[in-house]
């Protein structure tokens, strides 16, 4: 079981999927395939959703635990989209009397069909949207200042606007053509979104990146051009020789191994629950490893043993500092994190928990996990079917039944129409 999670964790398949086509990475450029199958074992997959989810920031009147819920009634009420969304938020922050969202919206067919997918392949697939990893990447290098990066591909273009601490502009941009006259135009129109932000701070934007699957010096000329004209500086991350994208580098942003220690800030299992067990569907960022953590306890326990006794005969023997293999460090590097998420309560404990506090007709519908020192807190979401007062009551049920485990209970929303019932509640456990 060990092997199988690091086996997804430490994927060195790279697919890209846009606008609905599969591309790998073969002979220094992107390759169109057919479908997954025609890959083995574990793969990362790099996605727009299919041109279907766009990220953006959104401000709400609202404390932040309210926004989310608020957000999604907001953008479901507004008929942008045919179908009802889920909220997949990448960051969150409250300024002054509002809470500020960088997240991305995904229709209810399209979350489906990414749900199927994952379920569907025995293998294992992380799969990550570009925002993820865009957001990922200004994490990664820590950008004190503001900065833009774009990811393109074809026609189309995703820009993000940040530092390491603030979020200021999220968007998605598509040519109507492939030509010099068509992006120029779409150019313009990104232009304009980043002037009014350097507006905003005062023209401290000073940086971009780009980020390409493969693209036309002619193109290239155009971007340098218009972000020259905001006195931007463009540079396009290097690669070797004879490579014909760069795309590889925003999966390297989303490697686990360094940023599992704070679980990218927030990990998103979605599931659906029903009378006897929790069927997982689909991993956002793909922390996969929280469901199997029980299973690795006795194996961590044995290696923390033989670690501690090799220690003392270090210490004894004085041995000088070598150098270890890259292999070997990314073992016991995978090893030390698995570690610290083995903590007093179980992931696997909190699944049983809440399965059994949750009556016949809760579905728990997301999971958040984040952590602070010592304290794991747990983000639920869910619906109730059935009517209010019946819903009401299954709701304070679960609620004491969790607390007569052991949680805390804290930032309870509860809302309801007329055949179902909505809720929201963070679960923390010392």
């Amino acid at each position: 079981m060990l092997s199988y999670i690091k086996k997804i964790l430490f994927a060195e398949e790279y697919v890209y999927e846009f606008d609905g086509k599969l591309f790998i990475d073969k002979d220094q450029s992107l390759h169109p395939i057919a479908n997954l199958d025609d890959i083995d074992g574990a793969k990362k997959i790099l996605t727009d959703f299919n041109n279907q989810a766009f990220a953006r920031v959104i401000y709400i009147e609202s404390q932040p635990k309210y926004a989310e819920l608020l957000a999604k009634k907001k953008i479901n009420d507004s008929g942008e989209f045919d179908d009802s969304i889920d909220l997949h938020v990448h960051k969150k922050q409250k300024v002054s009397d509002l809470t500020k969202l960088y997240c991305t919206p995904i229709p209810a067919h399209v979350l489906e069909h990414y749900r199927n997918l994952v379920a569907s392949n025995d293998n294992g697939i992380v799969l990550s949207s570009i925002h993820d990893a865009l957001w990922a990447t200004i994490k990664k290098y820590n950008f004190s200042e503001p900065t833009v990066l774009v990811f393109t591909h074809y026609k189309s273009y995703e820009v993000l606007i940040a530092s390491a601490k603030q979020v200021y502009f999220a968007g998605k941009f598509n040519a109507f053509e492939y030509d010099r006259e068509s992006i120029t135009s779409i150019w313009d129109v990104i232009g304009n979104e980043v002037k009014k932000i350097q507006v905003e701070l005062s023209d401290s934007i000073k940086s971009a990146y780009l980020y390409h699957g493969g693209i036309e010096q002619e193109i290239v000329n155009v971007i340098t051009n218009k972000l020259s004209s905001l006195s931007i500086d463009l540079t396009i991350p290097k690669v070797s020789a004879g490579k014909k994208h760069n795309l590889h580098l925003l999966m390297k942003s989303l490697d686990l191994s360094p940023l599992m220690g704070s679980f990218l800030d927030k990990a998103a299992f979605f599931f659906q629950k029903n009378s006897s067990a929790i069927n997982f569907s689909v991993v956002f960022i793909a922390l996969s490893l929280f469901a199997f953590s029980a299973y690795a306890k006795l194996e961590i326990k044995s290696l923390n043993e033989s670690t501690n006794n090799k220690n003392s005969a270090i210490k004894q023997f004085k041995l000088p500092v070598v150098n270890i293999p890259d292999d070997l460090a990314q073992n016991i590097g995978f090893y030390q994190q698995l570690r610290n998420t083995v903590q007093e309560k179980q992931i696997s404990d909190v699944f049983a928990d809440l399965a059994t506090a949750a009556s016949e007709y809760v579905t728990i519908n997301k999971l958040n996990f984040s952590q602070n020192q010592s304290i794991s807190s747990i983000k639920v979401n869910g619906n109730i079917v059935s009517s209010f007062d019946d819903a009401y009551q299954s709701y304070k049920k679960m609620i004491a039944s969790l607390n007569s485990d052991g949680y805390t209970v804290t930032e309870e929303l509860f809302t309801t129409n007329i055949n179902q019932s909505d809720f929201s509640f963070v679960l923390e456990h010392k």
